[in-house]
């Protein structure tokens, strides 16, 4: 998903589920090239959060990695997501 789709998505109300680095460290990136050839990045970092909420320069994080919530900014935001080609589950 495009960023704008997510950002899109929690102003109308839904949650979703992203994939980025834990704590949204910013770590080396490794691949793996699947059965059909596709290069796959993968991290050791890897973690999952729910977004819960958006401002014009922030989302809201649910991490159950120490049952916190909290905010961070678009572009630390972006640049994790990036690193997993924008994986996401959008909950209608």
């Amino acid at each position: 998903y495009a960023p704008s789709t997510i950002y899109s998505a929690l102003a109308s109300g839904h949650p979703v589920q992203v994939w980025i680095e834990t704590r949204f460290a910013r770590v080396t990136l490794g691949t793996w090239t699947a059965w059909d050839g596709t290069r796959v990045r993968y991290s050791y970092a890897e973690h999952s959060v729910t977004l819960t909420g958006v401002s014009p320069t922030r989302v809201r994080v649910n991490d159950v990695l120490n049952a916190t919530q909290y905010w961070v900014s678009k572009t630390l935001f972006e640049a994790n997501f990036a690193d997993f080609n924008n994986m996401a589950v959008i909950f209608r």
